[in-house]
């Protein structure tokens, strides 16, 4: 509703830092090396939109994910305007969370902003072998210890590939 779009705190691209995707002021780029070009997200994630984000994904509410997907696409074409993606790839969910839930949270988003975008949806991409620990309590610095090993590329990817994730590891 507007009320809750009202509360959201969106992130403002020219206060982002491009390759981290934090904050400037929180800038992690001179501590860590990443595998990646950048990074964007609509939303800091907290408060509304990590409700909203929990909502989408334990409550099967697909209006969010529609939502989400509008405001991702919408960060990418602003950030990353001068770039031409030749595939969307999407983070998995290992088969323990697939089974509980019902659906990859990720592969929904990455389809609608396939759509969006008009960049064709690469499936099957990624494997998922597993992850032990809940990431959503974790630190970024844990977080990235956490899926060292726990996924597998399954195709080989040519061009820029843009992954979508529900939330930034």
């Amino acid at each position: 509703c507007d009320y809750c779009y009202s509360l959201l705190d969106g992130i403002k691209t020219d206060k982002q830092c491009f390759k981290c995707g934090h904050l400037k002021s929180e800038c992690e780029c001179k501590y860590t090396t990443f595998s990646y070009t950048g990074c964007v997200a609509p939303f800091h994630n907290e408060s509304v939109a990590r409700k909203l984000m929990y909502k989408y994904k334990l409550g099967r509410r697909p209006y969010i994910c529609d939502f989400f997907a509008y405001k991702i696409a919408s960060a990418v074409k602003t950030a990353f305007y001068d770039v031409e993606f030749h595939g969307i790839c999407y983070v998995p969910i290992s088969v323990n969370s697939l089974r509980k839930r019902g659906f990859d949270q990720s592969f929904k988003l990455a389809k609608k902003i396939s759509e969006l975008l008009e960049v064709p949806l690469i499936t099957n991409g990624l494997v998922c072998n597993t992850i032990n620990t809940k990431q959503h309590k974790t630190s970024g610095k844990e977080r990235r210890e956490n899926i060292k090993g726990a996924f597998k590329v399954k195709r080989k990817f040519i061009g820029n590939i843009l992954l979508i994730d529900d939330i930034k590891t």
